[in-house]
């Protein structure tokens, strides 16, 4: 088969004898074209020659898996340019074209008016009237075109990324209620790399061990800049916080991000901020460009389940992980457990070595290696950035405490795989498959 042309197959079914026939046509406008298989796992391609995807009138659903089902998350991954719509649907509450009930199902899981979500559709819930849609932030200019905009009736966001601007890089968007508030944001990743190519790390704990199939590189990475970026999580939020601008290995300048004004000029004022106080979950919802610090927790509720619902305890195991829908991960994926990294250490001793020209650490279990970037982290004290270069931390799905949240921490001579980490921080996250 080739890309740009539509292909119809016609079968004639009399008794017992079936005749087919076959015409073959190509699509008017570009923007319509199939693509090949080749074009669409080619991730080795510049992402500027990668084919179109979608179409104005036809925009690709992110939500759509290979199976033509429904799955929806916080964060939705964009390998090509083109025309693209999601679902407003609350985080992971779509999940194989069904309702997923459970991943919002405890008086936890608010949305932005502090009452307990009970439809996955947003729009479907008391009090949540859709509005507009917009962007919040981008850390590249122009990655996503000014025309974001909602569509099918108000049931999905629409946006275009173009071959003139698309490069690796994030975005966050949001839809508005008729007032101008926040009602939920979601994460765009935009990447030339395969997620779905994950690596094997075998973690063992108090006598039971697990094999865990984690993403190839932590969420929002980017590697284009002179040294890899990603994004930064607080613990138990779904939204991402920019990366470092990537300028060398241990830059602690946060990377530029811009948004469009009222007049649709690109602008660098207002993109996100960072206010010392405590935020409760709807208010976080509401402010998801907002980085709350100057506490252990920034956040006013000591919920052990914002990430795992049902989560009861604050031990290090690998109790199973029922991904929430407040979970920052794409749909396939969800954040560890705590016991994930157990594997890095045995007996005092680091299963891997420090590269110091990449700021890194290869870790090796069971025979198999994965690369860890030394992302550093956003201080809870301050919201900047610090220790780029020096040191590594990574969230589970697990609390450890009231105020703290179980961690992965490195750097170059030391490896702590049950860290503890103050919540109110921004670590890197890096999630394995459903």
């Amino acid at each position: 088969l080739s890309a740009g042309m539509e292909y119809t197959y016609t079968l004639k079914i009399i008794g017992n004898k079936i005749t087919g026939s076959l015409s073959v046509s190509p699509f008017s406008s570009e923007g319509d074209k199939p693509i090949s298989f080749k074009d669409y796992f080619d991730y080795l391609a510049d992402l500027k020659n990668r084919a179109y995807l979608g179409s104005s009138s036809d925009p690709h659903d992110l939500s759509c898996d290979y199976n033509g089902q429904m799955n929806t998350a916080n964060c939705y991954v964009v390998t090509h340019p083109g025309y693209y719509k999601f679902p407003l649907v609350y985080g992971n509450a779509i999940k194989n074209g069904a309702t997923n009930a459970i991943a919002y199902g405890s008086s936890t899981f608010v949305n932005h008016l502090g009452n307990q979500i009970t439809n996955p559709y947003i729009y479907e819930n008391s009090g949540c009237t859709v509005g507009s849609a917009e962007l919040v932030w981008q850390d590249a200019q122009n990655l996503i075109s000014n025309n974001i905009a909602l569509c099918d009736n108000n049931t999905y966001i629409s946006f275009e990324i173009t071959k003139a601007n698309i490069q690796q890089g994030n975005a966050v968007i949001a839809v508005k209620d008729g007032n101008g508030n926040i009602m939920w944001s979601w994460h765009i990743w935009v990447t030339n790399k395969n997620v779905y190519e994950t690596q094997a790390v075998t973690a063992s704990y108090n006598s039971t061990t697990k094999i865990l199939m984690f993403m190839p590189f932590p969420l929002g990475w980017n590697d284009s800049t002179p040294a890899p970026t990603c994004t930064f999580y607080q613990w138990g939020r779904k939204d991402p916080f920019p990366p470092s601008d990537g300028s060398s290995l241990t830059s602690t300048t946060d990377k530029t991000v811009y948004k469009y004004d009222t007049n649709g000029n690109s602008t660098t004022s207002n993109c996100w901020s960072k206010v010392s106080s405590q935020a409760d979950i709807a208010t976080s919802i509401l402010n998801p460009s907002t980085f709350y610090y100057g506490r252990f927790n920034w956040c006013s509720q000591s919920s052990k389940e914002l990430w795992n619902v049902g989560e009861d305890d604050y031990d290090v195991d690998f109790e199973l992980i029922t991904k929430s829908v407040y979970d920052p991960s794409p749909a396939g994926f969800r954040l560890p457990e705590t016991a994930a990294f157990t594997g890095f250490t045995q007996n005092g001793t680091i299963n891997g070595n420090w590269n110091d020209t990449t700021k890194g650490y290869t870790f090796t279990t069971n025979g198999v290696d994965t690369y860890w970037q030394a992302c550093g982290y956003r201080d809870n004290n301050s919201g900047s950035l610090s220790s780029v270069g020096s040191y590594g931390y990574y969230w589970p799905a697990g609390p450890s405490g009231t105020s703290f949240g179980r961690s992965l921490f490195f750097y170059s001579s030391g490896v702590a795989p049950q860290n503890s980490g103050e919540r109110a921080s921004g670590f890197s996250v890096r999630p394995v498959s459903e």
